[in-house]
Order: C-alpha cells, then sequence, then structure tokens
C-alpha cells in the first residue's frame, strides 16, 4: 500500500518511533528506501502524556533521533538517505503552494 501511495507522489510519515512498534516501522523504511521512495518518506514525533517528556522522566522528542535514527543506520540507512528524509523531504513539503484553479 505505501508504495502504492508513494507512486502516486504522497509522502509516507513515520510517527511515535522508539518504541516496541519500531521492529515494524524500521524494516517498513528500509523496504520504501530500497524500492527508491526516500523523496517521499517523513519522520515526526509527538508526545501526548507528560510521562513521555523528558520533564515527565520520558525520552521526550529526540527519540527519533536518538533511537529510531541509529537502528535505521544499523539496518542500512545511509546519512544522505536519513538527511533527505529529516531535512530536504519536510522542506519540500512545507513550501507546496497549492495550484490556482483554472478557469471560473
Amino acid at each position: 500500500m505505501q508504495k502504492a501511495l508513494c507512486r502516486r507522489g504522497c509522502f509516507i510519515g513515520f510517527d511515535r518511533q522508539g518504541n516496541p512498534g519500531d521492529e515494524q516501522q524500521v524494516p517498513m523504511v528500509m523496504a520504501l528506501l530500497e524500492a527508491g521512495f526516500v523523496n517521499n518518506l517523513m519522520f515526526s514525533s509527538d508526545l501526548s502524556f507528560l510521562p513521555q517528556t523528558k520533564h515527565g522522566g520520558g525520552p521526550g522528542y529526540a527519540q527519533m533521533l536518538t533511537v529510531f535514527v541509529p537502528k535505521l543506520k544499523a539496518a542500512g540507512a545511509t546519512d544522505e538517505q536519513l538527511h533527505t528524509i529529516m531535512v530536504d523531504n519536510p522542506l519540500r513539503f512545507l513550501a507546496y503552494v497549492p495550484k490556482k484553479p483554472r478557469g471560473g
């Protein structure tokens, strides 16, 4: 499903990394990278409970960088690919300007 969406130009976002769900997310990211969809991936990080924050004793927002990215590197993701996902793709996504309607 994700590959079909990537072929259509969609971004695929991965969220809530650094927990047991990584066992599924790391292979999914690697499969998309191997299929050539580095330009379609983005990572995000959010927290919804105080215990997830550094202040509340949890790993905090940096968990994506401190836990998930090292797992991807160990699985074979390159620094160049990770830069594309974490820097270039969000810049492109946030710079999107919708086309004006034709005619009318």
